[in-house]
């Protein structure tokens, strides 16, 4: 909670003289989990599991001008995703929802009817747990799971401020495993990889 508030109030302060916003949905048809299971740091096992099934997610960008050269516009803005997590078939249960909170920057080439932009993200990805599924696995009872790092890359068109993209995204979670001790039994690294469709609109604001 605290990191939340942190980056809520450097971002503000930062974009408050914001420009643009935008607002987009996504599907994912691609989707890919990487479990690397550790105990006491010793490599136990490496495996990649593919989704059955496509994910979806919202999300808001925000940005404001940093330098444009001719028809060439730059942005730097935040940004917030709302994940719903990937149904995979792991021992280690499923997520229920993946937030990343994000720094994103903004390319746009402004044409007269469609203009093409580029965007790239990177921040920290908070991970929720569905049901009781991660704090009980493998005989353990007080697992704790804990999020990790975020990028993005998404390119696309606009056409009268609506926006059709295509966006691959990366993230890492961590299940901590303890001994009772309070020390690190073994961890499970939990990576997950989407591509997804995007489409969104995008506001203009004091342009």
């Amino acid at each position: 909670m605290k990191k939340i508030i942190i980056f809520i109030l450097i971002s503000v302060s930062l974009f408050c003289e914001f420009q643009k916003i935008d607002i987009s949905y996504g599907a994912s048809f691609y989707a890919k989990e990487r479990e690397v299971h550790y105990e006491k740091s010793v490599l136990q096992e490496d495996t990649s599991i593919h989704a059955s099934e496509i994910g979806k997610f919202i999300k808001a960008d925000v940005y404001k001008p940093l330098l444009k050269v001719e028809n060439n516009s730059f942005y730097l803005g935040f940004g917030i995703r709302l994940e719903e997590a990937l149904d995979v078939d792991s021992e280690y249960g499923n997520l229920n929802y993946l937030t990343p909170i994000y720094f994103s920057t903004l390319y746009l080439r402004d044409n007269p009817n469609i203009s093409f932009y580029g965007k790239f993200n990177i921040g920290y990805e908070f991970a929720f747990e569905k049901g009781d599924n991660i704090n009980k696995f493998d005989g353990y009872d007080e697992a704790k799971l804990s999020g990790g790092m975020y990028f993005g890359i998404e390119s696309g068109i606009e056409y009268r401020d609506f926006l059709l993209g295509i966006n691959y995204n990366q993230s890492s979670t961590k299940v901590i495993i303890p001994n009772g001790e309070n020390q690190v039994e073994g961890k499970v690294d939990r990576d997950f990889s989407t591509i997804a469709l995007v489409l969104g609109y995008r506001f203009d604001i004091w342009n």
